[in-house]
């Protein structure tokens, strides 16, 4: 059988739908290999918000680029978690 390395980014590139809605929870972050960075040029609530800031103030999570958030503006805690950039979409 095949073993694959964890990867060191995620970028996600998905439509919002039912099924995608904060896809990335808690659980599913802490299958991802620590330092991970998150790329999201999609939909905010592709992530669960809350989860992220968790995982950033950790450490688990090394860095996340959003162009967008669920709720903007951009959620107070998630400023002060460090390690993100959001990208405005003008």
């Amino acid at each position: 059988m095949m073993k694959f390395a964890k990867p060191i980014k995620l970028v996600l590139l998905l439509p919002l739908t039912e099924a995608t809605r904060q896809i990335i929870d808690h659980r599913r972050l802490k299958l991802l290999k620590p330092g991970i960075k998150i790329i999201n040029p999609g939909r905010g609530a592709l992530i669960d918000e809350s989860a992220l800031i968790e995982e950033l103030q950790s450490g688990h999570v090394g860095g996340a680029t959003l162009d967008t958030v669920e709720d903007e503006p951009l959620d107070a805690e998630l400023e002060p978690a460090g390690g993100w950039l959001l990208a405005g979409h003008g």
